[in-house]
């Protein structure tokens, strides 16, 4: 009888890989591609390979500091840049596509019960080590080792290759790569220029045991972009750190503590403000009508209740100007006249005041376009969160719409590259009713592009078939949409029993 070593045995692992021909399991190889952004392209991809690898190895109380150290290494490195996110789900669907792929992640999603059932272990070991190889020519060995190739090669270059060779053929617009050069952490289908990644990636939803993954990772998009626009009005973007209300709040403090801070050099207010801004409301109001004549009345009684009477102070001053800032447009056209009599008030309000704090309050001044365009985006957004075509519905009614029409709105650069990427809807995929059997055939979701040995078509994959069907536990082979998807896309569909 053949002697069994331990299933995670690294002197195993390397004597197995290199019989094969692969280098040892890195303890951190990058693939190397042309443009640097494919390096990280490929450590995503690595990163999701290493988490399903090193999360089984966890189950079973393998897992060392080495190990974590290494998985740690890739997950910080991958999470640089944007690229990385794209790799992490191309990785998923690829672990999918090669043989056992589906086990592998099925497995290792239904937790450490596992323990408790008969033969989980061995599976493993085979799938993610090539690991408990009988040395007997059988379909089981024949199954093990094909496991091993495909699994193993994840963690090395095969994937990275194949799904570099993927997206490059593909491409990815002008404005995704500018966001994912910025740091954007954008998912293929929201990068792509090619309408079956597009697809691919809007299957995942019906995939068993990634779902939920690249929702999350299809919202952290989303909500990169969302941040992004947020940041187009703070004064310290970098401390933006938040979405949808909370984000905003953040925007929003940093602007009044901006302002704050420029008001604090002031310390009297120049004798009968009041009268004076009393005088300009007037004379302006002959030449406004409409909505503009009533904003005009309003800022006559903000002036009154707040500089009248001798409450003229330096805190009341700083409530007033913050009232007229509330009614300046962001460049509006149609805005001009009543714009203009808001800002001679304002003026007026700041007359003789030290050259550094209307230098200051001029910078403050200088981002409320932006500003105002946020506000606007985030009143009319669901929980505040900014998306792309409200961004932009905002843009144009703060700078107008032949403003907008021109592309000079503000923010209309970054609306329009969130439109094009985390904004537009996938495209469906080429062969009609796909989504409804990907969750029952998730080999047939990378149908096109990835070859045959990322396909799991290469010699041994009946082999790999017939070694889950028979040494898959009974009582796990029962659980629905994972038994399906267990199942290999040349069968027929799994019977209920």
């Amino acid at each position: 009888m053949s002697e069994v070593r331990n299933p995670w045995d690294k002197e195993r692992v390397s004597e197995v890989r290199k019989a094969r021909g692969l280098d040892p399991i890195p303890k951190k190889k990058k693939v190397r591609f042309d443009e640097p952004w494919y390096e990280d392209l490929a450590e995503g991809a690595g990163v999701s390979a290493l988490e399903t690898y090193y999360g089984v190895k966890d189950l079973f109380g393998s897992m060392d500091d080495e190990d974590r150290d290494t998985l740690k290494d890739w997950q910080e490195d991958a999470a640089q840049s944007g690229w990385g996110t794209g790799g992490q789900i191309l990785g998923e669907i690829a672990q999918f596509a090669l043989p056992g792929g589906v086990a592998l992640k099925a497995l290792r999603g239904a937790g450490k019960g596992l323990k408790s059932i008969a033969g989980a272990e061995s599976l493993i070991g085979a799938g993610l080590g090539g690991l408990k190889l009988p040395q007997a020519d059988t379909d089981e060995t024949r199954g093990s080792n094909a496991l091993f190739e495909g699994a193993t090669s994840l963690v090395g270059s095969g994937v990275g290759s194949a799904l570099g060779g993927i997206i490059k053929g593909s491409g990815v617009t002008k404005h995704a790569k500018d966001l994912l050069d910025k740091g954007y952490r954008l998912t293929p289908g929201q990068a792509s220029t090619s309408e079956f990644v597009q697809g691919l990636e809007g299957l995942l939803d019906f995939v068993p045991s990634v779902a939920s993954g690249a929702r999350k990772r299809i919202q952290q998009g989303k909500d990169d972009w969302s941040r992004g626009f947020l940041k187009k009005a703070a004064h310290d973007p970098e401390k933006i750190t938040e979405v949808g209300e909370a984000g905003f709040r953040q925007v929003s403090d940093q602007t009044d503590a901006l302002y704050d801070k420029a008001w604090k050099g002031i310390k009297s207010v120049q004798p009968r403000l009041y009268e004076k801004v009393k005088a300009i409301t007037k004379h302006n109001r002959k030449g406004l009508s409409g909505s503009d004549g009533d904003v005009l009345k309003t800022i006559a009684g903000d002036a009154k209740r707040l500089l009248g009477d001798g409450k003229a102070t330096p805190e009341n001053l700083v409530q007033f100007d913050k009232i007229i800032r509330s009614h300046i447009s962001g460049g509006n056209p149609k805005k001009f006249s009543i714009d203009n009599s808001l800002r001679e008030i304002r003026d007026e309000v700041r007359k003789g005041f030290p050259d550094d704090v209307i230098a200051n309050l001029k910078k403050a001044d200088a981002n409320h376009p932006n500003y105002k365009t946020v506000e606007t985006a985030a009143s009319k957004a669901d929980g505040g969160v900014i998306s792309p075509i409200t961004g932009l519905k905002s843009s144009k009614s703060v700078g107008g719409s032949k403003r907008h029409a021109r592309g000079e709105s503000p923010i209309f650069d970054f609306g329009k590259q969130g439109l094009e990427t985390v904004g537009r809807t996938p495209a469906e995929m080429p062969l009609s009713g796909l989504k409804r059997i990907a969750h029952m055939f998730p080999q047939l979701v990378p149908l096109e592009g990835l070859g045959n040995l990322t396909m799991g078509r290469a010699k041994g994959q009946k082999a790999v078939s017939d070694f889950l069907e028979k040494n898959l536990p009974k009582n796990f082979l029962s659980a629905g949409n994972i038994s399906n998807a267990l199942y290999d896309h040349g069968n027929e569909p799994r019977k209920k029993d």
